[in-house]
């Protein structure tokens, strides 16, 4: 007859099982959501400075949830102070919607200014042909959250048996 052998270890206090898994679970998804904002930084490098959103990725808790947010941290500035759009509208529109054939005509200047191949070149209209939207976050967001999903189950799994 096969003899048994049986290991028990009896689990920490609610609480401290409660906060072990915490500092697990941000401990290990901080810098994943750190890196997922670092590559939305990277998509829009090309813009001009003053547009370009500026992404934070977080982690936070409250009684019964985790939050892995990755969040525009300057969403709400105006991008022109004749205009009530803002930098969360010209993400919005990059993203989802993309711009119909337009045309750009100077506000404060009596011309236009802008490089091709180095050279500057001035004009009173330009006819922008417009863009498509580039739905890139959808994929970034279905990868970002099967990695999610993988390392909760190791910070549980880790933060009780730790």
């Amino acid at each position: 007859m096969p003899s048994e052998m049986k290991i028990v270890r009896p689990l920490p206090s609610p609480a401290i099982l409660s906060t072990r898994i915490r500092k697990n679970i941000k401990k290990n998804l901080t810098p994943l959501m750190r890196q997922n904002a670092f590559y939305r930084q990277v998509l829009v490098a090309g813009w001009q400075p003053q547009h370009q959103p500026k992404f934070r990725g977080t982690v936070t808790f409250d009684s019964n949830t985790v939050s892995a947010d990755i969040l525009i941290i300057n969403g709400d500035t105006r991008v022109d102070e004749y205009a009530p759009t803002t930098i969360n509208d010209l993400w919005n529109w990059w993203e989802h919607t993309g711009t119909k054939a337009h045309t750009i005509k100077p506000v404060r200047a009596e011309f236009l200014r802008f490089e091709i191949d180095n050279e500057v070149m001035f004009a009173l209209v330009v006819k922008h042909p417009g863009t498509k939207p580039k739905r890139k976050t959808r994929r970034m967001n279905k990868k970002l959250t099967g990695q999610i999903g993988s390392i909760l189950m190791k910070s549980v799994a880790r933060g009780m048996w730790k």
